[in-house]
């Protein structure tokens, strides 16, 4: 097989939380032939040549429903300069000349609604419709529980330690010597699926010198750096912030806001403050266990609560959903607490509007770090089936695609797309490497133990209901019994 070596200016070995390491791809293609004469394969993947091997991913997602772009184009030279497009072409030709490796369309594109029976149903018949299977999160655990998937940490073509794979799921995500999921940077959609916090800097600098403000006349990014960006801190800023500008008593699109956050921002604002429906327990003889009950929690809920009902916020699910962007341009939204997706559309703002992007508040000052939660509704997961008499091969392949997907589609999403374009300040920068490198995964939520995340934290928060301890004690008897199984699973 004829081997085409690739620019190598992308091959900076970052984590995959550290997306903002990876190099520049601006490289003149006329000067590439020299750099790829010096671009080293990792070691895993020396000598891998499938011969034409063709491969084929299922798409098929319920939550946000994946459309698969970042993983297939057909040839249109229309789109030719889209960062995405560009960069998905020029991977899936690395795919097959450096590794024998055709990427086919994928299967289930444009399939949401009833996404799990139809992937299910393919499973159970053997048609051998797809080499692995990429959809929501709490689908994967589904088809894990009913004996679907393969443990991945049984291939030996599997490596979870490499460098893009997602590390913090890897670690959230492992129950004991069993791992049947990984993240990696085949796709955009858990990077899409991070939390953060926008915010005007033109209203934020009117009034940071004022006292009762809270910045002490400080940038929010210093502020950030200090360990002090805190709940109660964007609580006291954005209550000062919010006026009803026309006086007329009535909260509109023509008054001014603290905070606009989205009907599912209480999974941001809880994972950010450590709280966890339930966790791993490494090394113990209970793999799993129960960790939302405390002081902490309900402490914070209620102040959630609380936050719901001011005057000074709105949750834009139900409100000036259309209006919120042209609102914070104009300087009538202090903060915009979002998923990275969402957020790409403040890259349409006029080039003399300057926000800045933020992780999400920690706890208080004594949390030791800040953690940008990733919720699981936009999350998919990547797995193998059972049924896959391949497995070892298609492990190699899944080292392979992700590899390319680390030196093209991530540079591509974050230079190219966040960095200069959704970011208008340097200070940003840095900003995004520490939001997407202070990923967690909830497991809870992501198995919805019980049913308690949805609908019931969901209709709860939109409610501003602050009963959360009673609520919780109710479904306390269903999560454990669905911990049971899970324990059951992997004790096999």
């Amino acid at each position: 097989m004829r081997k085409k070596q690739i620019v190598s200016l992308f091959v900076l070995f970052a984590l995959a939380g550290t997306l903002l390491c990876c190099a520049r791809a601006d490289t003149p293609r006329e000067e590439a032939t020299t750099a790829e004469k010096s671009r080293q394969v990792p070691q895993s993947l020396v000598g891998l040549d499938l011969g034409g091997r063709e491969f084929t991913l299922c798409v098929a997602s319920e939550g946000w429903g994946w459309s698969g772009e970042d993983l297939w184009r057909a040839e249109d030279r229309s789109l030719a300069g889209d960062p995405i497009y560009d960069a998905v072409m020029q991977r899936n030709l690395d795919l097959a000349e450096q590794y024998g490796i055709v990427m086919q369309k994928p299967w289930g594109i444009g399939l949401y609604d009833g996404a799990f029976s139809r992937i299910l149903q393919s499973l159970q018949s053997g048609d051998g419709a797809f080499d692995a299977v990429s959809t929501k999160a709490e689908s994967c655990v589904r088809l894990a529980l009913g004996g679907y998937l393969t443990d991945l940490a049984a291939l030996a073509s599997v490596h979870p330690e490499n460098p893009w794979w997602d590390e913090k799921m890897v670690r959230d995500c492992t129950f004991g010597s069993h791992l049947y999921f990984l993240v990696g940077e085949y796709s955009l959609c858990d990077k899409e699926a991070t939390y953060a916090f926008a915010f005007h800097k033109g209203l934020y600098d009117q009034y940071k010198d004022d006292p009762a403000f809270g910045a002490d006349g400080r940038s929010l990014y210093e502020i950030v750096q200090r360990g002090e960006w805190t709940f109660e801190k964007m609580l006291q800023m954005a209550d000062y912030i919010g006026n009803d500008l026309d006086g007329n008593g009535k909260y509109d699109e023509n008054d001014r806001y603290g905070l606009c956050y989205e009907q599912t921002n209480y999974v941001g604002f809880l994972g950010a403050a450590g709280i966890r429906l339930a966790g791993v327990n490494r090394g113990a003889e209970q793999p799993f266990s129960l960790q939302f009950a405390s002081e902490k929690t309900f402490s914070l809920w209620q102040r959630l609560t609380e936050m719901a009902r001011s005057s000074a916020t709105f949750n834009s699910h139900f409100e000036l959903n259309e209006k919120r962007y042209s609102m914070f341009f104009s300087g009538r939204i202090l903060f915009f607490s979002e998923y990275i997706r969402t957020m790409l559309g403040l890259r349409n703002a006029a080039a003399d509007v300057a926000f800045g992007i933020v992780p999400f508040p920690k706890y208080d000052k004594a949390q030791a770090e800040y953690i940008s939660p990733v919720h699981e509704y936009g999350t998919n997961f990547l797995c193998i089936p059972a049924a896959n008499s391949a497995a070892e091969e298609t492990g190699a392949i899944l080292e392979a695609l992700n590899y390319e997907s680390m030196r093209t589609l991530t540079p591509a999403f974050t230079e190219k797309l966040l960095v200069g374009n959704l970011t208008r300040d340097e200070e940003s920068e840095p900003m995004l490497s520490l939001i997407f490198s202070s990923r967690s995964y909830d497991f809870g939520l992501i198995c919805n133990l019980g049913g308690f995340h949805e609908p019931t934290l969901l209709r709860m928060f939109n409610a501003a209901d602050p009963y959360i301890a009673s609520r919780y004690a109710a479904y306390e008897p269903r999560m454990r019994a669905d911990l049971e199984k899970l324990t059951a699973l992997f004790a096999k």
